[in-house]
């Protein structure tokens, strides 16, 4: 941990602050808090990854609401859940082109 250290030693002490200074102490006394860290920042990751996913399906429903005729609500599973797009009838024709 000497890399946060050095951070903690060019920093002014307003903005190092002591918090850091006590997180080191906690990362260096307890190697487990660096599986926990990598694990919070993936669950943090993938949360967001939903959320995103869900805002994106909303905006593929309101681009295909106005283009009722020519457009169509495509879904498509995934493991962060169904991912829907909005897609030209042209492409979804079934079977051999014409």
């Amino acid at each position: 941990m000497r890399g946060i250290e050095s951070l903690a030693q060019v920093l002014p002490a307003t903005e190092a602050g002591t918090s850091l200074h006590i997180m080191n102490r906690l990362l260096e006394s307890f190697p487990a808090n660096y599986v926990s860290a990598i694990t919070i920042g993936m669950a943090i990751g993938l949360l967001g990854c939903i959320a995103g996913q869900k805002w994106t399906n909303e905006y593929a429903y309101k681009q295909c609401s106005t283009k009722t005729a020519t457009h169509q609500v495509v879904t498509i599973s995934s493991f962060l859940g169904d991912t829907k797009y909005c897609m030209h009838n042209r492409t979804l024709h079934y079977g051999p082109a014409k």
